[in-house]
């Protein structure tokens, strides 16, 4: 399988139009843990602000969860001990995977209060398979393995099924995300391991290339087509980067070595994890900038360290996991909007004084 990869504000005129706004800072919600819990991560936000990710127990199990305003709610497993949540839609039905009573791992679909097996769509039932995402039209996206022992990426429409293949020479590719015009990302991978992002759109799987170096992989995309992930330079540094217009563009770092991008809105805001001088931070790519999320939280608690930013949503909100001591817990950050007073008319417009800020390779599956 493919391996798996654990990012000073400052104040910017800028032009933009008379209803436009930015944020300012954002708002730090803590989103604790499941009952016994230590450990809680965010994977996905909706338009609404209902996040879905995983937790664990007391036992150590993990679970799946839906967070919508109260405390973490466990979505139970296929009848095995572990789940895992990867993708919430605006009708928040969420997708991701869980273990059985056989300890099979089986792509599941969790809709009206119910956790359904979706099956090992493209080898028969002595496999594997992982939803990765789900838009809002409920088209999911995965990983199946085959009848041969590879595994492709898929994508399940309304009952239908469909083999995305994968590029020229690889045997194995992983569906990680759809947008609501169905164009999907993710990753083909050759038998050495060497990965490429690849665009599959209207039956065509394209191969994104990379920022010079062997490696690839993409990790989200909007409803505009701008493909957000990670990839390795010249250098052999693995840097963030948006593919739009046909160009991947490098979103550079915090100061450190690597940065890894997740998520991207329908506004090009990117979110993700970045290397700094010492240390990483969860970071946000607006603008042209990327931005180190912690200076830009007026209320975080002592001690609590931003370490990724994972997804974002067209309000501008962002979950993620922070860390303090011993502990990781989910996180939201909800945008602090600049005060009317805080707008200067000129002549050519509006101009707002805004703190810009923030831009899974494969995301983090925490043990499924």
């Amino acid at each position: 399988m493919i391996s798996r990869f654990v990012v000073a504000a400052f104040v910017l005129i800028t032009l933009m139009a008379p209803t436009t706004s930015l944020a300012a800072g954002y708002h730090f919600t803590d989103l604790g843990v499941l009952p016994g819990g230590i450990y809680s991560y965010g994977n996905s936000i909706n338009a609404t602000g209902a996040i879905t990710g995983q937790g664990n127990l007391s036992n150590g199990d993990f679970r799946a969860y839906l967070y919508s305003g109260g405390p973490l709610v466990d979505l139970g497993t296929l009848g095995g001990n572990s789940s895992n949540a990867t993708s919430i839609n605006a009708s928040g039905q969420i997708v991701g995977s869980s273990l059985t009573a056989s300890n099979e791992q089986r792509a599941m679909l969790y809709s009206g209060g119910v956790m359904q097996n979706l099956g090992t769509f493209l080898g028969g039932e002595t496999g594997f398979s992982s939803a990765r995402a789900i838009n809002d039209q409920g088209q999911i996206v995965g990983v199946s393995s085959t009848s041969s022992g590879q595994w492709h990426a898929f994508l399940y429409d309304n009952g239908n099924l469909t083999d995305l293949g994968t590029l020229s020479n690889d045997p194995n590719s992983d569906a990680v995300a759809i947008n609501n015009n169905g164009q999907i990302v993710g990753i083909s991978e050759q038998a050495n391991f060497v990965q490429h992002a690849f665009l599959y759109d209207g039956g065509v799987m394209q191969n994104l290339g990379t920022l010079g170096g062997t490696s690839s992989i993409a990790a989200g995309i909007n409803d505009s087509g701008e493909v957000v992930g990670s990839s390795r330079t010249a250098t052999n540094a693995y840097h963030a980067f948006m593919y739009s217009g046909g160009v991947m563009h490098d979103l550079g770092t915090l100061g450190g070595i690597s940065s890894f991008g997740y998520g991207i809105n329908s506004l090009g805001q990117v979110v993700g994890q970045s290397a700094k001088i010492t240390g990483s931070s969860g970071f946000v790519y607006t603008g042209g900038v990327m931005m180190d999320l912690e200076p830009m939280i007026s209320n975080l608690p002592a001690g609590w360290h931003i370490v990724s930013a994972q997804s974002i949503n067209d309000e501008g909100q962002i979950t993620g996991w922070a860390s303090k001591n011993d502990q990781i817990h989910a996180i939201l950050l909800n945008p602090v909007v600049p005060e009317p007073s805080s707008i200067v008319l000129l002549g050519v417009g509006a101009v707002s004084l805004s703190a810009i800020g923030f831009s899974r390779m494969r995301k983090p599956s925490h043990g499924l």
